[in-house]
């Protein structure tokens, strides 16, 4: 069973554990177990970690290398591409943490599961409401938990747990989803359930709390982590300045020549809509979904997006119209109804737009 399958190791300043946990690996007869050292030469214990690479080395593993830290996504990558030129009969990947999280026996449990799943997903997920997890994790995977729910419909109890089994079909997005460090496991996660689903497998999980363990940065890397909304956020905010005030001018223009009614608000919402979709488009295409959805078939990308936009269209007059029914001021039913529509419009674009059709 483990013979169809390699173990992945992103490394960056390892402990002693990573031996111990590749001298149990090898013993249960995986196809190979690859480490990946990112930039280790470059740090200050550089002497130490060579020296836990080169009896990992002994031992069996195989290692690969970046000459500077490029993050775990970039190493990942690197990892995923070396196994697909090299290993082609490889029919899954599990890539485990270097930091003594993960315990030999879970990495089995995740092997049994993609052996009986090969096209799934498999997570393994720790139990999140250990008292012995620090409160900054509990709090930051429940809450990473939920928007992953909000932004796929799906739901997954650890986004954030490094330990995942891959299925082959699924080694090409991993060599090209975009992200080079810790967002690049929550956009693979993001577009890997769209075409697999996922399964997950309760794993044991060792926590730690003196905090030596992680390279995670709070503030940069939970930016990164949320990257795709926040850059859709930007977009959005840019669309919505250029609506607002088309559509304001559309309005007093259409109703200076006795146009009024409800006609005037769709033909305004209608004109200033388009015109800020234009401008909305080429930024998510661009820049906010880049890595998402990639397609030849761009005119149907463009087709569905202008689906979508109609859709928001109608929905945003009725309730400016309705708002405005219920005596609201015209520049807050339409500030009410922009607020609404932007959260059915992103998961529009993050869930069908900018969405690689299924194979």
């Amino acid at each position: 069973m483990n013979s169809n399958f390699i173990v992945l190791i992103p490394s960056y300043q390892p402990e002693a554990v990573l031996l111990e946990l590749v001298e149990k690996l090898i013993k249960n007869d995986f196809m190979k177990i690859i480490i990946v050292d990112d930039g280790n030469c470059q740090c200050k214990k550089s002497d130490e970690y060579k020296a836990i690479f080169d009896r990992t080395e002994a031992a069996g593993a195989f290692l690969l290398h970046h000459e500077k830290n490029q993050g775990k996504g970039q190493a990942l990558k690197t990892g995923f591409n070396y196994i697909v030129e090299n290993f082609p009969e490889c029919q899954g990947v599990i890539t485990v943490d270097c930091d003594g999280q993960h315990l030999c026996e879970d990495v089995l449990k995740i092997s049994q599961a993609l052996n009986e799943n090969p096209q799934k997903l498999i997570i393994g997920v720790r139990d999140l409401k250990d008292k012995k997890s620090p409160l900054t994790s509990r709090i930051g995977n429940r809450l990473a938990a939920a928007f992953f729910r909000f932004s796929t419909g799906k739901k997954c109890s650890d986004t954030q747990s490094g330990l995942r089994g891959i299925p082959k079909s699924l080694f090409k997005l991993a060599c090209e989803d975009e992200g080079s460090r810790y967002e690049y496991e929550t956009n693979f996660l993001s577009d890997s359930v769209i075409k697999t689903g996922l399964v997950e497998v309760p794993v044991t999980g060792i926590f730690f709390t003196n905090g030596n363990y992680s390279h995670y940065k709070p503030l940069t890397d939970t930016f990164r982590l949320y990257g795709r909304f926040l850059k859709f956020c930007t977009s959005s905010f840019i669309a919505f300045i250029v609506d607002f005030f088309v559509f304001l001018e559309l309005n007093a223009w259409l109703e200076r020549y006795g146009i009024k009614s409800v006609r005037v608000i769709f033909i305004a919402t209608a004109m200033a809509r388009f015109i800020s979709s234009i401008v909305a488009y080429l930024i998510n295409a661009l820049w906010s979904f880049k890595g998402r959805g990639k397609t030849k078939k761009k005119g149907y990308q463009f087709f569905k997006f202008f689906l979508l936009w109609a859709f928001i269209v109608v929905v945003n007059s009725l309730i400016v119209f309705l708002l405005q029914k219920l005596f609201l001021p015209l520049a807050l039913a339409k500030l009410t109804a922009n607020v609404i529509t932007f959260f059915v419009n992103y998961l529009g674009q993050h869930n069908w737009v900018f969405v690689e059709k299924k194979k």
